[in-house]
């Protein structure tokens, strides 16, 4: 269980009865901590974004000012076509590397906030993880067994909608700074949750119709992005 779960094993070993009723408690727990901790990283990403997009405009419009600037100009005038050509190069690298720091930025934050995603989705701890065997030990209430169940349908489609926000802003996002091979990729990995359709054979109910339609809906743009970010790459 790890060392946050000490309790459960020091707790299971004096009352070995508990066992199945420790295991389910800290099976829920682990799947609001593995929630709460993908929607931070979540809101992390889209305040890294929307800074990363600030930053990129103002380094373009600064490096277009400075290219225009009437200093810049009268350097240039004192040098001669090759040196003028090695200079503007100069210019343009050092600005491609700080647009590239800014991209990697985004895609490290975007890889953080999909292992947290991809955690309260699947892996240990997940939502959907969290199947009939884990709920069977609330089966003698009723009350607890409904309200499982009424969250995993508020909190499944929510972080599936943000699990493919995430992939498809950060397509987009390369996509308007000419990266269309890794804007594809991250198209392609949006497209990819509709595998978890095929989860659990009642994971559409669990969803629900209306979240399941929007689903679809959105998964058909994304599908429609992917094919203009295939295009512009071979066209490059």
């Amino acid at each position: 269980m790890g060392d946050d779960y000490e309790w459960a094993n020091l707790l299971t070993g004096v009352e070995p009865e508990l066992t199945a009723t420790v295991d389910s408690t800290v099976n829920e727990h682990k799947c609001y901590r593995a929630f709460l901790q993908s929607h931070c990283a979540f809101e992390d990403f889209r305040s890294v974004l929307s800074d990363v997009e600030t930053n990129i405009r103002v380094l373009n419009s600064e490096g277009n000012s400075s290219h225009n600037s009437s200093n810049n100009k009268q350097k240039s005038n004192k040098l001669n076509a090759a040196e003028r050509e090695m200079y503007s190069k100069l210019e343009s690298r050092k600005l491609a590397e700080k647009l590239s720091e800014q991209i990697e930025e985004v895609l490290t934050y975007a890889q953080m906030a999909e292992r947290k995603m991809m955690e309260a989705l699947e892996f240990e701890g997940g939502f959907l993880n969290m199947g009939d065997d884990e709920i069977r030990a609330f089966e003698e209430n009723a009350n607890r067994t409904d309200e499982i169940d009424r969250v995993r349908r508020f909190v499944i489609p929510l972080t599936l909608s943000m699990t493919h926000s995430i992939f498809d802003c950060v397509g987009r996002f390369l996509y308007t700074q000419d990266k269309f091979d890794d804007a594809e990729n991250y198209y392609d990995k949006a497209l990819g949750l509709s595998v978890l359709l095929c989860k659990s054979d009642d994971f559409v109910n669990l969803i629900g119709n209306d979240n399941l339609q929007e689903f679809l809906r959105v998964m058909a743009d994304t599908y429609v992005e992917k094919m203009r970010a295939g295009k512009s790459a071979v066209s490059k």
